[in-house]
């Protein structure tokens, strides 16, 4: 059975954790996070961005050595852990297990255009501050002018009203009060976390435990992960992926086959499938001597 590593990527001044993650090999994943950053708009791009500003790159380390079968039961464990329980400002942008090319340049760009002008009522909130010892300081009209004021970032605010954190030195509440009667979590040593990773090494998650986590996520994650797509999603898919539609290969004018995917076509002809899907979009004049042109008349894909 092949292993793979659950890693954490940690700030190098203070050694918090701010990402969780999985890799087989740890150094060439920090090349491709830090090669991302120029490119990327997250938390974590942000973040990481932030540091090699400063002539620094983030610590990464492995915390687990887990089945390559079930990381991504292990990756949601260590996430969930480590930011929900023992309350790590994570960048992670979601629960973790997922992978990677969920989201299209397209879908991306098309939910920026729905949500553009679209006010952000976290952001609008009134902001108390508060000192570590509970003691009320002022307040703010928005989390933005509270980020302003403290010299950070109104997400790093947020995430510290809702897992009850401090950020930039001082306790933060959407709720006024004199005193806020709260201890800050001090979040746990390297050593307690190696002793739970060495508690959970060779632990294999049952088949009922990694479907009752699949069911408590169905909704919540961005692709939906674990929903059985419907006819009509799967005939939609199947129209607007290029290599799954019916092609047509052409010779010397003349129709000499039709075949239900770029795919058959390729296997059938020796033609690579990027060959033949640059002719159908005009990019390339032929591919194994054979023009090819989408099936106008019956596009999609025979089952």
């Amino acid at each position: 059975m092949t292993s793979t590593h659950i890693y954490t990527l940690s700030c190098p001044d203070t050694g918090a954790i701010r990402y969780v993650g999985k890799a087989n090999d740890l150094q060439a994943r920090l090349r491709g996070h830090l090669s991302c950053v120029g490119r990327e708009r997250t938390r974590k791009a942000n973040w990481i961005r932030s540091l090699v500003r400063q002539g620094k790159r983030p610590t990464i380390e492995s915390i687990d050595v887990v089945p390559d079968s079930q990381w991504q039961f292990w990756e949601q464990h260590w996430v969930q852990v480590l930011g929900g329980c023992w309350g790590f400002d994570l960048t992670n942008g979601d629960a973790g297990g997922l992978g990677t090319g969920r989201c299209t340049p397209e879908l991306a760009e098309k939910i920026s255009k729905k949500l553009s002008g679209v006010p952000n009522l976290a952001l609008s909130k009134r902001v108390y501050q508060y000192t570590l010892s509970g003691n009320y300081l002022s307040d703010f009209v928005s989390v933005a002018d509270a980020a302003k004021a403290a010299g950070g970032a109104h997400a790093n605010i947020i995430h510290a009203i809702k897992r009850h954190t401090a950020c930039k030195g001082y306790l933060w509440s959407y709720e006024r009060k004199d005193h806020m009667d709260r201890a800050v979590r001090q979040p746990p040593s390297r050593e307690k976390i190696a002793k739970l990773a060495e508690a959970n090494r060779g632990r294999v998650a049952s088949a009922a435990t990694r479907l009752k986590q699949r069911l408590a996520r169905l909704g919540k994650s961005p692709a939906n992960k674990g929903v059985a797509p419907t006819v009509e999603q799967r005939r939609k898919g199947s129209e607007a992926c290029p290599s799954k539609r019916a092609v047509l290969q052409i010779l010397n004018g003349a129709t000499v086959a039709r075949h239900d995917s770029i795919k058959s076509a390729s296997i059938a002809t020796g033609a690579t499938r990027a060959g033949i899907l640059k002719c159908t979009k005009g990019k390339s004049a032929h591919a194994a001597g054979f023009q090819w042109q989408i099936d106008i008349n019956n596009p999609t894909a025979v089952a």
